[in-house]
């Protein structure tokens, strides 16, 4: 026998469906990026927590105090998702969303949604947990139907619009626009009444036999922990990580209040307190070795929520025969602690903190900046402050060999988009800071240097000599582009006065090691005249020495 609907339900679910595919469709064309970022992000927490909670939103007795909670609760889950999203990009100028940040209210906000659900229709007559538990139930249930139901939609439409394209009726290029949303809005509603018009049971518990999937996981990791001391570990946290959250989700769907499976449960808290703690030690010594970043810093909060929310599993099922109360109490707190716990980590300011971090090791010893070129991707994930970042390092160490190749390959990609003169403002301050001159008192004027960096990219170590080659009592002002450092070439340019530009002079093989700035600095400067003049026959030159 169907269910009875209210006259509200069927008339705002595929209203509310229709809004809220409209709302995003509109958004992609109509809004700044930002903007429409949070907009997303309230839609489509939105719209999954409607689709789950439809029952009750719908529910005549519990209809205004579940949509009070639900708006609430997305209404403080978008404003820390607008918080965040904001400040990442005043942060990172050019990068506008954080999707770490992003998961983890999304995930708050549907726990939450599960929440709203167990307490606003909780009885005496049924615990907390049990509460959750049929309220997960039916939502997993929920969410595999109305897959089903979308699905099979899906197939009907797309057969049907192509039966009538047999006939040069092509309906779906006729919607196109707005038409097409509004009936996929549609759809997508009348999905959601059918889906509550079928008497679902209540289940406290899922389908039987699936306690062989936590035991399963279980020997598993109890045979990992007791080879363990025996074979040598790795300090790849992830798979630990990822088996302790395993055994977390089977112990909490497939709690039975008949029958708790006491030793089991005993087995998995303390097996998952294990592999969080070894995470923990192993996420820790990988960050004291290579220094924080986003997945790091994301596993280290997994590790402690894992730790958390085992903790509790074991405070729950040692209270159980004595304080049951004490158990239901603790499991309820250890859910909002770990819900607290992501919205904590979700506003912290973790892209500063990441940076933070990488220059720290770049600038201390703690890491060698000549793989910075090759290794970048900590600073490439925050646009202009990862920019400013790999700058401050190449400043740090004063444009020496071992940036070099990191000042070839960051900075044409960073003022790519500059106007012209911030480009040449950049290079000569560039320049300046890896410039070395001789004799030890010049001071080159600032068009010598305009001109001598008006193109540095930091690719060589530049050197700007004055001297009087040609012995006519008028000094020289060269520059040596020394390249050697990649087995290259050194060049050398003149400057003209009247035109303020370095003209090509000379080039030869410079990769014999010999570092040119120390050898003036010990020996100065030697003049040697060639052995043979030229030889001028006609307009004929023969270089002799060459």
């Amino acid at each position: 026998m169907l269910r009875k609907l209210p006259p509200f339900a069927l008339i705002a679910a595929p209203l509310l469906s229709v809004f809220c595919v409209l709302g995003l469709y509109y958004s992609d064309r109509l809004l700044p990026t930002l903007i429409r970022r949070d907009w997303q992000f309230f839609l489509l927490n939105g719209g999954l927590m409607v689709m789950l909670n439809w029952r009750l939103l719908s529910e005549p007795g519990l209809r205004r105090r579940v949509w009070t909670a639900t708006l609430l609760l997305l209404a403080f889950t978008s404003l820390c998702h607008a918080y965040t999203q904001h400040r990442f990009h005043a942060f990172s100028g050019n990068y506008p969303y954080d999707f770490g940040a992003g998961i983890l209210l999304s995930t708050v906000t549907q726990i939450g949604a599960l929440f709203i659900a167990a307490f606003s229709e909780k009885n005496t007559r049924r615990p907390a947990d049990v509460a959750l538990a049929v309220c997960a139930n039916r939502f997993i249930f929920n969410a595999l139907l109305y897959g089903l139901f979308i699905g099979l939609t899906l197939l009907v439409f797309v057969l049907g619009f192509a039966l009538l394209r047999l006939v040069h009726l092509d309906l779906w290029q006729m919607l196109e626009g707005a038409g097409q949303e509004i009936l996929i809005g549609l759809c997508l509603g009348l999905n959601l009444l059918i889906l509550n018009l079928a008497p679902l049971p209540e289940r406290e518990r899922p389908f039987p036999y699936l306690h062989i999937f936590q035991y399963i996981a279980l020997v598993f990791a109890l045979f990992y922990l007791v080879v363990l001391p025996f074979a040598g570990t790795t300090f790849d946290s992830g798979q630990r990580l990822a088996i302790a959250a395993v055994l977390w989700l089977l112990a909490i769907w497939l709690y039975d209040r008949e029958q708790p499976r006491v030793l089991t449960n005993l087995l998995t808290a303390g097996t998952g307190i294990a592999l969080a703690l070894l995470s923990l030690r192993g996420i820790v010594i990988r960050i004291d070795a290579y220094g924080l970043s986003e997945d790091r810093a994301y596993a280290l909060f997994l590790a402690f929520v894992l730790l958390v929310a085992h903790g509790g599993l074991l405070l729950k099922i040692l209270f159980l025969r004595r304080h049951a109360a004490t158990a239901q109490r603790t499991f309820a707190a250890t859910i909002v602690l770990l819900m607290a716990a992501a919205v904590v980590n979700a506003l912290l300011p973790l892209p500063h903190w990441v940076l933070a971090s990488q220059v720290a090791r770049y600038t201390t010893g703690g890491a060698d900046p000549s793989e910075l070129h090759e290794y970048s991707q900590p600073f490439s994930s925050y646009g202009e402050a990862g920019d400013q970042a790999l700058q401050d390092i190449y400043h740090y160490h004063n444009g020496s060999q071992a940036v070099a190749k990191l000042g070839a390959v960051y900075f044409p990609r960073v003022e790519a988009n500059l106007s012209r003169e911030a480009r040449h403002a950049n290079a000569k301050q560039r320049f300046l800071a890896a410039m070395q001159t001789f004799p030890a008192d010049f001071q080159p004027e600032d068009a010598v240097v305009s001109a001598a960096s008006i193109s540095y990219n930091g690719d060589y170590q530049p050197l700007l000599l004055r001297t009087d080659a040609d012995h006519d009592g008028i000094a020289e002002i060269l520059l040596l582009e020394n390249k050697a450092i990649e087995g290259g070439r050194c060049t050398l340019y003149r400057y003209d006065d009247k035109r303020q530009t370095f003209n090509y002079f000379a080039e030869q093989n410079c990769s014999t090691g010999t570092d040119p700035a120390a050898a003036l600095r010990q020996h100065g400067i030697r003049y040697e005249r060639p052995r043979y003049d030229d030889l001028l026959i006609g307009e004929l030159r023969l270089k002799l020495n060459n």
